[in-house]
């Protein structure tokens, strides 16, 4: 018995020493490669698609991102704001830290925190959870338990475990490039191992000397459903500071940072 387990031991070493990488330092590199910039605002067409690909209506969204320094407690501040159409105009997301997230809708003229099961719903009609939206400037929590799980010559794959119960996902899967460190694709599982979600980043550019993705599809597997974000146009290094992250922020009209 004592052989036994000395041998699953060796066995575990050789596996994980077999990487060139951890995957924290993987995950490192790449919100490096995606967060270099200090502040930016982006704007997307967002398109959902119905599982025959019609295209069933389009919004537009504006991101801003402030990337902290280290020892905050996170990686960025993000405020999301629907600018198209007309009907959803001003409607704003705010994500301060993993549990401090904010929500404000015009039509009820009232911030409300986003808290317990609401992370679980989508973003107005997205495919995209509350809970998921940092993922769309490039930040990940890594909090929660990591695990490099293959190393090819093209790519890295990261089990990521998600510890919310609030969430109903219980680990990602996440592919980087080897050669650029951008995330190709990222996989959303539940607790019986069955996928649930998938999020492809594709049409890398550079812009101002940072990169950033051209094109972003959210695909809800189960409701054969899709949400395509095409970046229209994108500022970084704008002169925003923590300031600009505020409820009362959120209930202006217009967003001003200059």
């Amino acid at each position: 018995m004592k052989k036994v387990l000395l041998w699953i031991l060796i066995s575990a070493f050789i596996f994980s020493a077999g990487f060139s990488k951890t995957a924290k330092e993987v995950l490192d590199e790449m919100e490096e490669n995606s967060q270099g910039f200090d502040s930016a605002k982006q704007v997307y067409e967002m398109e959902l698609i119905d599982s025959t690909g019609k295209v069933e209506n389009t919004k537009e969204m504006e991101v801003y991102i402030l990337v902290l320094d280290e020892g905050k407690g996170t990686d960025s501040y993000t405020m999301m704001r629907i600018i198209k159409p007309k009907n959803l105009d001003g409607t704003t997301v705010m994500t301060l830290e993993e549990d401090e997230q904010y929500i404000y809708m015009p039509s009820y003229r009232k911030v409300k925190k986003i808290t317990g099961s609401t992370k679980n719903d989508n973003f107005l009609d997205t495919d995209l959870k509350y809970s998921e939206l940092s993922l769309v400037s490039g930040d990940v929590e890594q909090d929660n338990e990591t695990q490099m799980i293959e190393e090819t010559d093209v790519h890295y794959v990261i089990r990521i475990d998600i510890e919310d119960d609030d969430v109903e996902y219980d680990y990602m899967i996440m592919t980087v490039d080897r050669t650029s460190m951008n995330m190709e694709r990222v996989e959303f599982y539940n607790a019986d191992d069955k996928m649930l979600k998938t999020m492809t980043a594709s049409d890398y550019d550079e812009i101002d000397g940072y990169t950033v993705f051209g094109r972003l599809e959210v695909t809800d597997v189960e409701a054969a459903h899709t949400t395509r974000m095409n970046l229209v146009e994108a500022e970084f290094d704008i002169p925003i500071t923590t300031k600009f992250f505020s409820t009362l922020n959120m209930t202006s009209r217009v967003l001003r940072y200059r």
